[in-house]
């Protein structure tokens, strides 16, 4: 995979996160969940309150997106463990192997 597909494979990840942020954030306060719009609509600025429940459920979305659906995060941190078993196992015989005196 080269550089620039996989930039656009986490910018595609990173928007789609964001607008998911936004859509749950909007819901949030449409529908007054644990009153927030009441939390909002009491503070001494409610429209900066409201722009910045929204951006940075925005920014924490799209992070968390862009981070678990990166293909390099796939490829290598979610391999099967069967995978990872056989490297260590073979690490060790390795390693076991170095630790024996030498005849």
């Amino acid at each position: 995979m080269n550089d620039r597909l996989l930039f656009r494979k986490l910018l595609q990840h990173c928007l789609m996160g964001a607008a998911l942020g936004g859509m749950f954030a909007s819901v949030m306060l449409a529908l007054n969940i644990h009153h927030a719009l009441d939390f909002v609509h009491s503070s001494a600025a409610p429209w900066t309150v409201t722009t910045i429940l929204i951006a940075g459920s925005c920014l924490y979305f799209a992070f968390g997106a862009a981070i678990t659906g990166c293909p390099i995060a796939r490829r290598v941190i979610l391999r099967p463990r069967r995978q990872r078993g056989f490297r260590l196992a073979a690490w060790r015989s390795q390693q076991d192997s170095n630790l024996q005196p030498a005849e």
